[in-house]
């Protein structure tokens, strides 16, 4: 079985995480933990920088950002744990909901596993919903674990 689990780092991801390493799992099953480095939309700089120069820095930024979400997420699940699947990761640039698909199609995932951070109606309105995005666009399973605040 091959289980895609999507992390952003958050409070949310690490119960997500908490969920797969609670439950039993086939011998041959296979885990990659992505991440995406989501890509600049923001004003222009006022940094002196060209936009081009300013948008290079960003994109390594987020690419920190996505790698270190996921250290923290393998950090989480081997705490006290040996894992009983093989764990892979991958840091992918775009918006998440199309690097998660994209990603589970290319990978030939059984099943992909998201965290909701459980935005109000408003907030989802303004940023979107991942798991709700991917739930209705994927090509396999997909299961979200809701965090409880």
């Amino acid at each position: 079985m091959k289980v895609l689990f999507a992390t952003d780092g958050s409070q949310c991801s690490d119960f997500a995480a908490q969920e797969i390493i609670n439950r039993p799992w086939p011998t041959d099953t296979e885990l990659r933990i992505i991440s995406a480095a989501e890509p600049f939309a923001g004003p222009g700089p006022e940094t002196g920088l060209s936009l081009p120069e300013y948008c290079e820095i960003i994109k390594h930024e987020n690419v920190d950002l996505a790698k270190q979400a996921i250290d923290h997420t393998v950090a989480v699940m081997e705490c006290g744990h040996v894992l009983p699947f093989k764990v892979t990761t991958c840091i992918a640039q775009g918006p998440a909901r199309r690097v998660i698909l994209d990603e589970a199609k290319r990978w030939g995932a059984d099943l992909i596993l998201v965290g909701t951070h459980d935005y109000g109606a408003f907030d989802r309105l303004l940023f979107g919903s991942v798991s709700s995005y991917v739930a209705g666009h994927a090509n396999c399973s997909v299961e979200i674990a809701r965090c409880h605040h």
